[in-house]
């Protein structure tokens, strides 16, 4: 596993990717969405004003046009996530929201099934086209050997790294055993948006000291 991204290499990916992709770097790599959570993501799934995220479905890049369930336009089935954990409710970190805001006003798709992160035709965006504006914005930052993945990989380190418990971070990520679920649970979804708040003021932080520099 590729070492986590640092907060100066996340900041020259994002500013390197083109304005409609710069959410995916921050939804993949601040609040840990899996690569076809993202491009699955609807105007409907959003709540911009919070930062409130439901995860319900993914788009699976790897299934052929044929698939029981393929979308009609890019050939590729929206599914259930993996398993029951990954349907689940996360938050954007505060100093996002306006890059979020601005995402759904700018480069989100018509209408309430509008995609997050459309392709050219409004259907769902490629990995490839992903990859190909991915690639030069993370070799800008030297770190040609972070993947996607990675990034989430990336979110679940700085959501541990402020706080998050086991189960949390477990049902934050979306891949928790039915134990851990149980009992973040409890916990209400209060306790994530708490942590996204706590992200959040170690990125304003950070981003500060940047502007004093």
């Amino acid at each position: 596993m590729a070492r986590p991204a640092t907060f100066d290499e996340l900041a020259v990916i994002i500013d390197d990717m083109p304005e409609r992709l710069k959410l995916f770097v921050v939804l993949a790599a601040f609040v840990g969405l899996r690569e076809g959570e993202a491009l699955e993501l609807r105007r409907s799934d959003i709540d911009g004003v919070i930062g409130r995220i439901d995860i319900t479905r993914k788009v699976d890049k790897n299934r052929m046009r044929a698939a029981p369930g393929a979308c009609a336009d890019c050939g590729r089935p929206i599914t259930a996530p993996k398993t029951a954990s990954g349907i689940r409710i996360v938050h954007a970190p505060p100093p996002f929201l306006p890059m979020l805001q601005k995402h759904l006003l700018e480069h989100t798709a018509p209408g309430p099934t509008g995609l997050l992160f459309p392709g050219d035709r409004s259907d769902h965006m490629s990995a490839r086209y992903l990859m190909d504006r991915y690639r030069p914005a993370r070799d800008k930052a030297g770190r040609p050997d972070l993947t996607v993945h990675h990034l989430r990989h990336t979110a679940l380190t700085i959501a541990g790294q402020h706080g998050a418990t086991a189960a949390e971070l477990q049902a934050r990520a979306g891949h928790a055993s039915q134990t851990a679920m149980a009992i973040y649970q409890h916990a209400s979804l209060d306790r994530d948006r708490s942590l996204a708040d706590r992200i959040g003021d170690t990125y304003a932080a950070w981003q500060a000291s940047q502007r004093a520099d």
